[in-house]
């Protein structure tokens, strides 16, 4: 394409040439047709050709080489683009060669090039995040389409083929097509627009999964039909297919990983803790709580354990003068809790332990000064925290 994806003219463009040869050859040039209007810049490559045409230079271009380089050749030569180029344009080219004797000839492929046309086409919603990699049988599943293209489009189309016997239910999303299959269809499905939507297009489709469904399934065949004027162009949906788990329970953890965890696929609560073994509230009700459950096979843990980090300043504690205990309260992740409040017992060589608390900041530190009540040797210091419905505290 010979615009940008803000649909202007580019100011160059460039085409690139690929040669493969047996041998040796004794000759060896390209000669090279571009649209009217279109002139040359520059040549570069691997192995750019010595002989190449005056800047500036339009219509025939042709490109030599004083000694013929060995195979594989090749190299770029850059164009500018005029400031009236519109539609499609042809570039078409002939390879000329030479080992003993008379010369060969070889037609380079032809290449079109356009102002308008798909950019990418991907399985993901419009805020770039990706499909399920999970099904639950008997339950809708939901495919995100994302297009984007530069130009102006006159239409639409895109083609998905779900797993054999899911059944088309629905299609929502910012710019849902008004074309769709007939619900309860299966097979490829069809979506289009009577008017394109501007660029990028988003829209999602929900099938219905069979209730005895097993095994991997896949969706495949995507594809992207669209049409400036001529002749309709296609682009492959991205990524294709795209393979999805069985998860019969709904928790969030597929059947294989529940077999590795040693946890039951049918039951999203396996320790019946009212903590689901995996991220997901399977029905959404909220009677089983959305994990992930750290220890779904212990009836009586479930949180996601933390650390506390605790740390003395000065080191060398002085009688009489201030002291800073400071540290963090992270979790599984090492991301910082907030808004926690911290237990720090504070354990002098002589006299008896104090207490004191603190809350931690936005980044999960917390932090306490006091006055030192016992001489520099011997001290220790520990901290510990409740715990919530989403952690647990450690010393």
């Amino acid at each position: 394409m010979y615009i940008d994806e803000a649909g202007q003219l580019v100011a160059f463009f460039d085409v690139t040439i690929h040669i493969t040869h047996d041998g040796s050859l004794t000759a060896l040039g390209v000669q090279e047709s571009v649209p009217d209007g279109w002139t040359f810049v520059s040549v570069s490559g691997n192995k750019p050709p010595d002989i190449k045409p005056s800047a500036g230079a339009s219509g025939a271009l042709y490109f030599g080489w004083s000694t013929p380089p060995a195979s594989p050749v090749d190299f770029t030569y850059t164009l500018a683009v005029p400031v009236t180029a519109s539609g499609a344009v042809h570039f078409m080219g002939e390879v000329s060669y030479r080992r003993d004797g008379d010369e060969l000839r070889s037609t380079v492929p032809q290449t079109i090039a356009r102002y308008y046309g798909v950019t990418q086409a991907e399985r993901e919603y419009l805020d770039g995040d990706i499909p399920s990699g999970l099904y639950v049988p008997g339950r809708d599943y939901e495919m995100p389409i994302r297009i984007e293209y530069v130009g102006t489009l006159t239409e639409i189309e895109v083609q998905d083929t779900p797993p054999v016997g899911w059944t088309f239910v629905s299609v929502g999303g910012l710019n849902p097509p008004d074309s769709t299959p007939a619900v309860g269809a299966t097979g490829t499905m069809t979506f289009g627009w009577t008017a394109p939507p501007s660029s990028p297009v988003s829209f999602t489709y929900k099938v219905h999964v069979p209730s005895a469904e097993a095994g991997d399934k896949s969706f495949s065949g995507g594809l992207v039909w669209y049409r400036a004027n001529g002749s309709e162009l296609e682009h492959v949906l991205l990524p294709d297919p795209l393979t999805v788990q069985r998860d019969q329970d709904g928790d969030g953890l597929s059947d294989e990983e529940e077999a590795t965890k040693g946890t039951n696929p049918s039951n999203p609560d396996s320790d019946g803790d009212g903590w689901s073994d995996g991220p997901n509230d399977p029905d959404g009700d909220g009677p089983i709580v959305a994990g992930p459950d750290f220890y779904p096979l212990d009836p009586t843990k479930w949180l996601e354990p933390t650390t506390i980090t605790v740390q003395v300043k000065p080191p060398q504690v002085v009688l009489g003068e201030a002291v800073n205990i400071y540290g963090s309260l992270t979790d599984f992740s090492g991301n910082g809790l907030a808004g926690r409040e911290v237990e720090i017992t504070v354990s002098p060589p002589e006299g008896t332990e104090e207490k004191f608390t603190a809350t931690t900041d936005l980044n999960g530190d917390y932090a306490i000064y006091f006055t030192a009540f016992s001489a520099n040797v011997g001290w220790g210091a520990s901290a510990s925290w409740s715990g919530d419905r989403t952690h647990e505290g450690t010393t």
